[in-house]
C-alpha cells in the first residue's frame, strides 16, 4: 500500500458481490450502500438537480472504488481516468454499470460525503437490480486492468469501448447496428469498408481451429451486409434485433482479445497476417 496524502471514491452500481478487493497498490473495490435519510444528504451535493439525482439513485449505489494518490490532487485524477475502467468492468459482465457520484470519503462514513456528479448519462436500466459479479469476472478484471488502461489512449480503442458499453440503450436497432460495426471496423483498424477483410480478420482473431474459421466468416459476412444496409438505409432484415445482439457481443469479445494481447491491431498486422507470414 502507499502512503496516500489525497483520497477520492466514485460511487457504482449495477454490481453486486465484491466483498473488499484490492485491484491495486492504489485501487480498492468494495460493495457499499448509502443508508443517509434526504435530508442527512441535503448541503452535500453542489447544486439543488444534483440532490434531487442523487435522492433518486441513492439506493441504487452498491459499489465504490477508493483511490489513494501520492499527493494532493493525484487521486482525483487518478479516479477521473478509473472511468474508463468501469466501461471495461461493464464489458466483461456483460451489465449496464452506472457511475454517477464521486466524493471524498467512503458512502459507509458515518458523517457521509460531500458528492459530485461525475457521470449523469444515465438509462432506465440504472434502476435495474444489481447484478452479482462472478469470481472469475472479478479476477478477469483485476489481472488484465492494467492492460487496458494502457490501450486508452487509442482512439479507435476507446471509441469501441464507448459503444460496446451503452449500445443497447440505442433506441433505433438499424442505428445501432451502425454504430456496432464503426466499433469493430476501428478497433481492427481498418480505415474502409471491405466484406470479406473484416470477415476474415474476425474469424482469425476470434476462432481457432479452420473449420470454426470458415464458418464464422459467413456469419460475420451476413452481419456486415446488415450493418452496410443500416448504413446506408436500405430494408433491414426482420431480426435486426438479433443481428445487432451478435453484433454487440463480436465487438465485447474482441475487446477483450485486444486487452490479452495488450496491444491494438495496426494495418501492419494485418498485411501480415493475410500474407501468411503471422499465425
Amino acid at each position: 500500500m502507499i502512503e496516500a496524502d489525497s483520497k477520492a471514491f466514485l460511487f457504482a452500481g449495477g454490481l453486486t458481490g465484491f466483498g473488499e478487493t484490492r485491484l491495486a497498490e492504489n485501487l480498492v473495490i468494495r460493495d457499499v450502500c448509502c443508508t443517509a435519510d434526504p435530508i442527512t444528504l441535503m448541503g452535500k451535493t453542489r447544486s439543488q438537480r444534483e440532490y434531487g439525482l442523487l435522492c433518486s439513485l441513492q439506493d441504487q449505489l452498491t459499489f465504490e472504488v477508493e483511490i489513494a494518490g501520492r499527493e494532493q490532487g493525484d487521486a482525483a485524477i487518478i479516479g477521473w481516468n478509473f472511468q474508463w475502467a468501469l466501461c471495461f468492468l461493464s464489458i466483461i459482465t456483460d451489465s449496464y454499470v452506472i457511475w454517477p457520484f464521486g466524493g471524498s470519503c467512503s458512502l459507509a462514513d458515518v458523517e457521509c460525503p460531500d458528492f459530485y456528479l461525475t457521470n449523469s448519462f444515465l438509462f432506465p436500466s440504472a434502476l435495474s437490480e444489481p447484478r452479482v459479479v462472478a469470481e472469475e469476472d472479478l479476477r478477469y478484471f483485476k489481472e488484465n486492468l492494467d492492460s487496458f488502461q494502457n490501450l486508452v489512449g487509442n482512439n479507435a480503442f476507446s471509441t469501441a469501448v464507448s459503444i460496446a458499453a451503452v449500445h443497447s440503450h440505442t433506441p433505433q436497432s438499424s442505428i445501432a447496428m451502425a454504430t456496432i460495426w464503426s466499433g469493430i471496423e476501428g478497433i481492427l483498424g481498418f480505415d474502409h469498408e471491405l466484406r470479406f477483410r473484416i470477415s476474415l480478420a474476425l474469424s482469425h482473431v476470434l476462432e481457432d481451429s479452420p473449420e470454426e474459421r470458415v464458418n464464422s466468416m459467413k456469419k460475420f459476412a451476413k452481419l456486415y451486409d446488415c450493418r452496410s444496409k443500416s448504413v446506408h438505409g436500405a430494408r433491414t432484415p426482420k431480426n435486426l434485433a438479433e443481428s445487432v445482439e451478435q453484433s454487440a457481443e463480436i465487438l465485447r469479445k474482441l475487446i477483450l482479445k485486444v486487452v490479452e494481447r495488450k496491444e491494438a491491431f495496426s494495418r501492419e498486422y494485418w498485411d501480415r497476417v493475410f500474407v501468411g507470414e503471422m499465425k
